[in-house]
């Protein structure tokens, strides 16, 4: 039966079903190929929006807080005679715009160190 091993080996011609479901794949691969770097450099683009947001509100917040920063000074140097100066109104605005400066300093730098990472994964993920 060494006749039989020798004969060739002919692929099936494919239906018109399989040729259109062949179609469908591959149209739905080139569309994720083509969308999911889209995907990517917008989000590392949002985050980089969203941290120089939440910079420039850290930013105003400092400027609050060193305006401020004679009046509390001034406190901090009565409190021993006169503690009811550490709760007077400037040092509650003090307080309140130091509590927000660091909140949004830590959301803006989050904000680039999450883009700066989602970039370096693309790159590695690139070059592999």
């Amino acid at each position: 039966m060494p006749a039989a091993a020798s004969q060739p080996t002919s692929s099936p011609v494919p239906t018109p079903r399989q040729r259109a479901g062949n179609v469908v794949a591959a149209t739905g691969k080139m569309g994720r190929t083509a969308w999911e770097p889209v995907k990517r450099h917008s989000r590392e683009l949002w985050l980089q929006v969203t941290g120089s947001f939440f910079v420039l509100l850290a930013c105003t917040m400092a400027g609050g807080m060193w305006a401020l920063r004679n009046s509390v000074r001034a406190a901090f140097l009565t409190a021993h005679s006169h503690p009811a100066a550490l709760v007077s109104t400037d040092a509650l605005k003090f307080y309140v715009a130091a509590l927000a400066f660091l909140m949004f300093a830590y959301f803006g730098v989050s904000n680039f160190v999450r883009a700066s990472r989602s970039s370096a994964a693309a790159q590695t993920n690139k070059n592999r």
